[in-house]
């Protein structure tokens, strides 16, 4: 359970938070527009990552391919050179 000083904080910080706000319909209006741009460009942003983060992961899946061939490679030399013939 909260006390009543935890929740003199809690009001006391949301009070703040809201005093930050613009007083009239204008202001608040363009502050909503302005946050909007800037969660759409983090939306962008987000989907380059997503983006690079596939063709990495796709990259890596064929480098590990490609060790694992080299890796039964010298498996299979090792083993001739051990028993030849």
């Amino acid at each position: 359970m909260l006390s009543v000083l935890q929740i003199t904080l809690v009001l006391l910080i949301d009070l703040q938070a809201f005093k930050s706000y613009p007083n009239n319909i204008e202001d608040m209006d363009e502050l909503i527009h302005s946050e909007r741009a800037r969660a759409e460009c983090y939306f962008e942003t987000d989907q380059r990552v997503v983006d690079e983060y596939e063709n990495r992961k796709e990259e890596i899946e064929r480098l590990a391919e490609e060790v694992g061939s080299h890796e039964y490679d010298i498996i299979r030399c090792t083993s001739k050179i051990r028993h030849p013939g």
